[in-house]
């Protein structure tokens, strides 16, 4: 359901802005390699927004904010792959295999809290509209679109589907052409003749669709050996994640205490699909990106574990424009300059 369209069919346009640091990093692998100060990375992300303003679009860049607790172990994890990348390319350069190095480097990048410093004043510079989000950008990114302040993300993350993101745009090149997917589209998705999402579309829209993103695997929960196309096919026959783990204890695939504690892990996922904080400019506020119901609609703060502590308007308002550092909500370099 991929349909190609240009950065000009849209008035704005919500950029993630680790994305496109990440994509200009990989172009200055050499001189991470050869321990060379560079800022070459910059020159990416700011080719992209250029791109857009030149298309008469208006770009939002979209800025991670805390870490989510639930996240802690995904990011420690990928932390130790960057390390065992840097040292592999260490290895290689010093075998004379500077190509390969290169391409270890590359995947050893890491977006760091001075390169935002360094995008949030060039974008300053350009008068382009920012925002840090309280905590995941993913979120930030879809309450822009959900609430009609952007009519599209732009993202290399497919997460943004799992948050089931209204219109997404991938593969941004810097000619403006990008790829996009409606969600609304995929209940008309078929392979075969066959629909994918077949029975009521407003069961997978509600709730299916991301249920089987989670069972996938994303970056809050893994379950070894599953992949999307078996995520797909459990979600599909059985209509529930409860339904799925029976038949995997049957099977034989997974105990009864590993099935209950995923269970219960998973849905703690969900809730941060539905439920993790954003920033409301309009409302001044830092709010969940769905309202609940129920208990978690009463007490803000008995989620703290799911979607990070709530953060008081001042603070979320002060974290948005990069005044307070959203990891520790001290004042940052660019607040110091400014004052």
């Amino acid at each position: 359901m991929l349909v190609q369209v240009h950065v000009s069919d849209f008035k704005r346009l919500a950029l993630d802005a680790s994305c496109l640091i990440h994509r200009g990093g990989r172009a200055s692998a050499a001189d991470y390699l050869h321990s060379r100060p560079s800022s070459k990375w910059l020159s990416y992300p700011l080719r992209i927004v250029d791109a857009i303003l030149n298309a008469g679009s208006t770009p939002v860049v979209v800025f991670d904010g805390a870490p989510l607790p639930m996240k802690a172990g995904t990011d420690a994890a990928r932390a130790g792959q960057r390390q065992k990348h840097r040292r592999s390319a260490t290895a290689l350069l010093q075998e004379g295999e500077e190509g390969a190095a290169e391409k270890e480097m590359a995947a050893a990048f890491e977006v760091t809290a001075e390169m935002r410093h360094l995008f949030i004043t060039a974008l300053k510079a350009r008068r382009v509209e920012f925002v840090v989000a309280p905590y995941e950008a993913d979120s930030q990114l879809v309450f822009l679109v959900e609430s009609g302040q952007c009519d599209a993300a732009v993202t290399e993350d497919s997460d943004l589907l799992a948050y089931r993101c209204p219109r997404t745009l991938y593969k941004l090149q810097e000619s403006g052409y990008a790829r996009l997917i409606e969600f609304a589209d995929l209940s008309l998705a078929e392979v075969g003749g066959q629909r994918l999402f077949d029975g009521s579309w407003h069961e997978w829209e509600g709730s299916l669709f991301t249920d089987m993103c989670i069972l996938a695997g994303c970056d809050f929960l893994e379950m070894p050996a599953l992949g999307i196309k078996t995520a797909h096919r459990l979600i599909r026959q059985h209509r529930s994640i409860e339904g799925v783990l029976n038949v995997l204890i049957r099977a034989g695939t997974l105990d009864n205490a590993r099935a209950e504690a995923y269970l219960e892990h998973f849905y703690r996922v969900q809730l941060v699909f539905r439920h993790q904080r954003v920033w409301d400019a309009a409302a001044q506020e830092v709010r969940m990106l769905c309202r609940p119901d129920g208990p978690l609609a009463d007490d803000d703060s008995c989620d703290t574990d799911y979607v990070g502590p709530p953060l008081p308007p001042a603070a979320g308002r002060l974290v948005s424009c990069a005044a307070l550092d959203p990891r520790t909500l001290l004042p940052t370099a660019l607040f110091v300059e400014e004052h």
